[in-house]
């Protein structure tokens, strides 16, 4: 069953569906037919058998233009078999061909999409289906910060899906400025907690800290959004974070005085704390203790 991840993401395409439109063009794969609009995805093949892409985007009357869009977060081999009677027959009942189109931030999942699945009988009868297929990348992503549409910037944040790097920062920060330049208020806050919830946990966190220093954030309404946006993703206030950060970089600084050899781990250990009250346990601690054990004893007093 599809998760919340997967799910996030359909929700907001399925609420602006134009942007399936504008994705392919702003990344040079030509325009789809004119008039489509999002239509119930339920296909129903052969009885009982039936078939739900993510959405499902008709021409308005019984027949003409179609494409169905699938998020695609993993390999599904159903749908290899599905896909080609789900073409089949929309082919059949709109009178022409369509597309479908799959959307990922995975290169494994974008070969095994692009590979399709062709079948051949034992006397050489040949059937096949490959999709379209929009592979997000970081090159794609950079084409899409400086897109005409500020809310393809949601498609750059999601090619970053599994990266945590200064990199991949760089180019969510660009995308959270770009939805900035939004001029719906309640698009842009869609826009805000839609590309948090895209991309790791990891960088997520490495963006909260960005966001407790960065002075250039404009103030509210927008910083208000945005700053709802990260409590939405952790469930907890920025500035309740900002208060832990204070105090995991006094504690890394009286450890650094006291002349502990901190290694990574517990250093990423401090610096991802957000419990506060824990934080200056520990610096109290770091004050008087002979080891670092010592100061991180899970049943230590003080």
């Amino acid at each position: 069953m599809p998760g919340p991840v997967h799910e996030t993401r359909v929700s907001l395409l399925g609420e602006h569906p134009e942007w399936i439109d504008a994705l392919p063009r702003a990344l040079g794969r030509g325009a789809l037919p004119g008039g489509l609009a999002r239509d119930d995805s339920t296909i129903h093949l052969v009885d009982p058998l039936e078939m739900r892409p993510d959405l499902l985007l008709l021409a308005k009357g019984s027949r003409g233009p179609w494409l169905a869009v699938e998020v695609q977060l993993d390999e599904d081999d159903d749908k290899l078999l599905l896909w080609p009677l789900l073409a089949a027959v929309l082919r059949k009942t709109r009178g022409q061909m369509g597309d479908i189109l799959v959307v990922t931030a995975r290169p494994y999942v974008a070969e095994w999409a692009r590979r399709g699945a062709v079948d051949a009988g034992s006397l050489g009868s040949r059937l096949g289906f490959v999709p379209v297929v929009v592979q997000l990348g970081e090159a794609e992503a950079k084409v899409l910060l400086t897109a005409e549409r500020p809310e393809l910037a949601f498609f750059a944040a999601w090619a970053m899906q599994e990266r945590h790097g200064p990199a991949a920062q760089r180019v969510v920060e660009g995308a959270l400025a770009r939805a900035n330049a939004v001029a719906d208020e309640v698009l842009r806050r869609a826009l805000f907690r839609s590309i948090l919830f895209v991309i790791s946990d990891g960088l997520a966190e490495a963006l909260t800290v960005a966001l407790m220093n960065i002075e250039s954030i404009p103030e509210s309404p927008n910083e208000k959004m945005l700053r709802e946006a990260f409590e939405l993703r952790f469930g907890a206030s920025i500035e309740a974070r900002g208060e832990a950060r204070g105090e995991a970089k006094m504690l890394l600084t009286v450890l650094a005085a006291r002349g502990f050899a901190v290694d990574d781990a517990t250093h990423a250990r401090v610096l991802t704390c957000a419990d506060a009250a824990l934080l200056e346990r520990w610096g109290r601690r770091a004050v008087g203790a002979k080891s670092l054990d010592e100061v991180f004893a899970e049943n230590g007093v003080g």
